[in-house]
């Protein structure tokens, strides 16, 4: 990360157990350090505003995978989540009032209290003032920064959405924007994002992806495990 400060080069670190990025403040002036879900430092990110010049629809497509791919959603989720989400819902809270009205038969109930389960997830704890805002600063905000996103405050499946939908936000910001400028995103024990499931095909391939096309858009990805297999 020095090197890259160094030469100029912005860059993000999702640290799931503080390996110890923080001690960067101790050298470098420019570094940010977010405590993702306590109020040290806290940061906030609305995952259903698209990024600058992405439809609408397309960037829900991808919170739904997201979300399916967090909390082991199938393909009957996706369906309902495709009904439910729209202009008027602003935050996972709308989504969760839309979930609890959602006219389901009982072949979709099952469906219907997976969704819920998802986003009630999402809307209760210390992950509540993280992703439940209106309004944030858009994600090419933060790609002219250094910055440590400390995750060790949320659970497996919060920081798995949390990584997913940034990494989705950055993705389709460079793509969209053609945005090449250079900068380096680095995920600590990524394990948690590139287990082979087989329940969701669709959802599984959000992290691959990304991973195979970002770099066409001046991103690199620095990926960290003790399992490299």
């Amino acid at each position: 990360m020095q090197g890259l400060t160094a030469q100029g080069i912005p860059w993000l670190v999702f640290d799931w157990k503080r390996a110890g990025y923080r001690d960067l403040l101790a050298t470098h002036h420019n570094v940010r350090v977010f405590t993702v879900g306590r109020d040290i430092s806290p940061f906030s990110f609305n995952p259903l505003i698209p990024p600058p010049r992405v439809e609408l629809i397309a960037w829900f497509k991808q919170f739904i995978q997201c979300i399916s791919h967090a909390y082991f959603l199938g393909h009957g989720c996706e369906v309902i989540f495709q009904d439910v989400l729209g202009k008027d819902t602003k935050t996972l809270f709308d989504v969760l009032k839309k979930l609890h009205t959602y006219p389901a038969n009982w072949r979709k109930l099952q469906w219907l209290q997976s969704a819920e389960r998802a986003v009630k997830a999402l809307c209760y704890g210390t992950i509540i003032h993280v992703l439940n805002v209106e309004h944030t600063p858009p994600i090419h905000h933060w790609l002219n920064q250094n910055l440590v996103f400390e995750l060790d405050a949320l659970t497996e499946s919060e920081a798995k959405f949390f990584v997913e939908i940034l990494m989705s936000a950055i993705y389709f910001y460079k793509r969209e924007n053609q945005h090449r400028a250079l900068h380096v995103s680095v995920i600590e024990e990524a394990h948690h994002l590139l287990q082979k499931e087989n329940w969701n095909v669709e959802a599984k391939s959000v992290m691959d992806k990304i991973f195979r096309e970002i770099r066409e858009y001046g991103e690199a990805l620095v990926v960290i495990d003790q399992m490299p297999s």
